[in-house]
Order: structure tokens, then C-alpha cells, then sequence
């Protein structure tokens, strides 16, 4: 190679290194010297042109390479193949061996089972979710009973893992929601009790989220004893009306006495003695005028309470107003649902009363209360057939309600059948007692459930067959009642002035 060819090289190919030229050099000496032709020197136009056009047509950037074959990259790609038909004949005819078989079987053991327990660890994370979200809407009731099945399902978990130590464990911040529930769906007071159980007295002192309920019950606890000895006369018959109020009246202003509290317990006091409606808003008047006072949300403890007495005293749109403050701030409130509609209907709109009805369904579709509810409203509009059938449904999942088989026995007394409406009630008592003595809880011991329960004892003995299992009961629960603890409706029935169905689907539709 002579130095004026290699000079148009580009520039980075001739900047050589001295060792470089050297070694060119020698290379050009040794090279046995040839003449070139003017036939190889020169090159026609034609065959530049030709050359030219060639390489133009060919593909920039190694477009070409999407054709070739990805194993061998020489030839051709089959038609809708990554691979020429030599190469994939190759693949296919080769056999995975024994060890691939069994690292690709482990493989896919090892995915199913992580696959398993990711699900079975997400289970309460899950079932946290749906609380959480029935919380956020306000419907406390369903978001208790979400968070009370996280114990089930973790245990459920726990025991299909197996193991010594459980693998998922439950925190505190379960107890917490639990807690909080229980405050928005019942009181602050029962919160305090299911805090003290599902996390003691020390841990619960701990928690700043739990603070207010401490507070409320201390405030309540104080206020309560500093009456006890009043009340404790009045329940012992050792006092009468006059002399009770004064002596609540003289604890008002000492230390640790709430006015709220103080006059929610004059309005107790007041429907003890049996005083006129006109009374107890008296002092549910003073109990509001406090609470506002205090700026605190006390509308748990009074509210419910005082759109019943409105309701009684003749003022159903002022009852009202207090009904709608509590369906606003819990939407599964039982209590404030079933009062409106049983107002709707006393004032014979059963449009308006289905419509509540549904209101309540649509936040609590498939819960007891849910079943509840709708059983009433077709017990008091009529339709007793129904209202059977659906009851008992119900009672297939729910059988440990009192409500549900205190209903079911109202619709016995209706048909007559005195012998299947006191094994209901019966049930009913029974599942109450069950409640209060092993849950603390003593809200299904009601008027309602009192009166159902004399009746439906009376009337078997009267009228039933008494080839009830729970016959031998019968003389007991009547000798534990007094003409005192009767209502007027239970009276009315029994003196023959008005029939079972009368009482059950006029006015109030119930036996209190």
C-alpha cells in the first residue's frame, strides 16, 4: 500500500502510533511489488453507478436483520416465526431433560402456594376493608359486624396455615375501630366496656383515639354517684316523686355533677313515677339547653328518648327533627328508622312509612335489623302471611336475635296459635337473657319484650293446648309479673275490649 493511498483514509484511521507506521512500513517491503492494470486501476461509470444504486437500495441501520432468524442469524425468518425452518426443526426436536421438568414443576408449586397464602393473609385485610368503608358511610351497625367477623377470619387463616404461633395476628387498630363502632352504633358508656375487654384498663388509658370515652364515662360515673343514695331510695319505693327531685336538685353544682347528666336522670326519674309527658320534655328540655351549654355531642344519650316522648305527647314533626339528626350521624340506627316509620303509619301514610323502610334496607340490606324492620311494617299493615314467612327466614341465619322471635310470637298471638307464640316469646326471653349475662348487653330487655312475654304465657294458659316443651314455666312467669308491670294494651286484650290484631296493627302496633 503506497503512502498517497493511504492518505485518504479518514482522519482517525491514518493517526497512527510511531509503532504503527513502523509495522506498516515493514508490511509494504515485504510485499511482492505488482503492476496494476490500467484495466484494474480504472472503474467504468457504468459499473459506479450500478455499485452506487446497489448500495443505496440497501437497508440502513440493520433494517435487514428483522428478517433473519434470532437463533442463527444467517438465514431467513419462517413465515409467522421468529426463526428459520432449520432452527426451529432444531428446537423442536430436542427434549427438555429431567432436571428442567422438575425446576419448572417446582416452580409452579412454589407460585400456587405463594398465590394461596397471599389470599389467605389478604382475607383480613379484606374483611378490615369493607368495615372501614361501611364507616366512612356512616352505617356504624354493619361496620361492627364486619370488624367483629376479623377474628374469625384470622383464625380461620391461622388454622389452615397451621404452625405453633399464629402466622397473622390481630392489632391494636382492630380494637380501636371496634371501639368506635360500638360509641357511634350504641353509646360512648358500652364503648368504654368492649375497650376494657378487648384491651384492659392500661392499654386503653394509652390511646389518645380512646381519651373522650374515658372521659364521658368518668363524667357520667361521678354524676352517677354522686346520686346514688337518691336513687337507690326512689328504685326501693323509700321515696316518692317530690322528694327524690330534691334530692337530685341538691347535688346540682358540686363537684363532678354534670347538669346534663343531672337532669337526663330527672327525666328518668320523672317517667319512674309515671309523670305526665309534659314532665319528662321539662327536663329533657334542660338536659338540651346543658348539653348546648357544654358544647358537646350528647345526642346519644337523650335524643332517642326525647323524639319518643314528643311523639307520645302529640308532636310527631318535632320528634322528627330529633330522628333525623341521629339517622344522620348512623344510618343503621335501628331505633330512629323503626320510630319514623311507625310515626308514618300512626299518621296513616304508608307510602311515606314504605319509604323509610327502604331508606333503612338500602344501608342495611341482609343484617337482622334489616329483617326486623320490614317484618314490622308488614305485621302492622296487614300482611301477617307474609311477615311470617319472611321472619322465619330470617331467623334461619339470625336465631340468637329476640326481637326476631319476639315478632314471630305477635304474629302467632294474631293467628290464634297461643302454644307456638309463647315458645317464641319464650325464645325471645331467653335469647335476651343470653345477651345481658354473657355480652353485658341488656338492651333487648324492653317494655315490648316484658309484655309479649305475659301475654303469650297468659293466653296459653288460658286458651293454648300447653303441649309446649316449656309449659312447666308457665305459673313462674306469671307469678314474676304484677298488675303494675301491665300495659294498657296488654290490659285492653285480656279485659276483651280490643283483639290481638287490633292492638298489633292500630296506633303504636305493639303491646308498649
Amino acid at each position: 500500500m503506497d503512502k498517497e493511498n493511504m492518505n485518504e483514509f479518514p482522519e482517525q484511521e491514518a493517526d497512527l502510533t510511531a509503532d504503527g507506521q513502523e509495522n506498516l512500513q515493514a508490511a509494504e517491503e515485504q510485499a511482492p511489488e505488482r503492476e496494476i492494470g490500467d484495466d484494474e486501476a480504472t472503474v467504468s461509470d457504468e459499473q459506479t453507478q450500478v455499485s452506487f444504486e446497489e448500495t443505496a437500495e440497501e437497508p440502513e441501520d440493520g433494517d435487514g436483520d428483522d428478517e433473519l432468524c434470532l437463533v442463527c442469524g444467517d438465514r431467513k425468518r419462517a413465515e409467522g416465526s421468529d426463526y428459520c425452518p432449520e432452527c426451529e426443526a432444531i428446537m423442536l426436536s430436542r427434549k427438555i431433560p429431567l432436571l428442567g421438568w422438575i425446576s419448572g414443576l417446582a416452580c409452579v408449586i412454589a407460585s400456587v402456594f405463594a398465590l394461596v397464602l397471599a389470599m389467605l393473609v389478604s382475607a383480613p385485610v379484606l374483611q378490615i376493608a369493607r368495615g372501614d368503608a361501611y364507616a366512612d358511610d356512616k352505617r356504624w351497625y354493619s361496620a361492627y359486624k364486619e370488624y367483629q367477623e376479623v377474628d374469625s377470619v384470622v383464625a380461620e387463616v391461622n388454622s389452615a396455615l397451621g404452625g405453633e404461633s399464629p402466622f397473622v395476628q390481630t392489632g391494636s387498630g382492630l380494637d380501636v375501630r371496634i371501639v368506635n363502632t360500638v360509641a357511634n352504633c350504641y353509646t360512648p358508656l358500652e364503648a368504654v366496656s368492649v375497650a376494657e375487654s378487648r384491651l384492659g384498663s392500661d392499654k386503653m388509658s394509652k390511646l389518645p383515639s380512646l381519651k373522650k370515652y374515658n372521659e364521658i364515662r368518668e363524667e357520667y360515673l361521678s354524676s352517677y354517684e354522686a346520686l346514688a343514695d337518691a336513687i337507690e331510695a326512689m328504685t326501693s319505693g323509700e321515696a316518692d316523686a317530690q322528694t327524690t327531685y330534691a334530692a337530685f336538685e341538691a347535688a346540682r353544682g358540686k363537684e363532678g355533677v354534670s347538669d346534663v347528666y343531672l337532669n337526663f336522670f330527672l327525666f328518668n326519674a320523672a317517667v319512674y313515677y309515671e309523670e305526665g309527658y309534659e314532665k319528662q320534655i321539662e327536663y329533657l328540655e334542660a338536659a338540651e339547653k346543658s348539653a348546648k351549654a357544654s358544647k358537646r355531642d350528647f345526642s346519644w344519650l337523650y335524643y332517642q328518648d326525647f323524639a319518643d316522648v314528643l311523639y307520645k305527647a302529640g308532636e310527631p314533626d318535632r320528634a322528627m327533627e330529633y330522628l333525623d339528626v341521629l339517622t344522620e350521624k348512623d344510618k343503621s340506627k335501628f331505633g330512629a328508622y323503626e320510630l319514623k316509620m311507625r310515626i308514618a303509619l300512626s299518621q296513616g301514610d304508608k307510602d311515606e312509612a314504605s319509604k323509610i323502610l327502604a331508606q333503612f334496607k338500602n344501608y342495611n340490606e341482609g343484617f337482622d335489623t334489616a329483617y326486623v324492620l320490614e317484618v314490622t311494617f308488614l305485621r302492622c299493615t296487614g300482611e301477617f302471611e307474609k311477615a311470617k314467612l319472611l321472619c322465619k327466614e330470617a331467623l334461619e341465619d339470625y336465631d340468637s336475635v329476640p326481637e326476631l322471635h319476639r315478632q314471630l310470637a305477635l304474629l302467632y298471638l294474631i293467628d290464634g296459635d297461643y302454644d307456638n307464640a309463647f315458645e317464641e316469646a319464650f325464645a325471645a326471653d331467653n335469647n335476651a337473657y343470653y345477651l345481658y349475662a354473657y355480652m353485658g348487653d341488656s338492651s333487648a330487655y324492653t317494655p315490648q319484650l316484658n309484655s309479649t312475654l305475659y301475654l303469650c304465657t297468659y293466653l296459653c294458659k288460658e286458651s293454648g293446648k300447653k303441649d309446649t316443651e316449656n309449659a312447666q314455666y308457665i305459673d313462674d312467669i306469671l307469678a314474676s309479673f304484677s298488675e303494675e308491670d301491665l300495659t294498657e294494651q296488654v290490659k285492653s286484650i285480656i279485659g276483651g275490649e280490643k283483639t290481638v290484631e287490633e292492638v298489633l296493627t292500630e296506633g303504636g302496633c305493639d303491646l308498649a
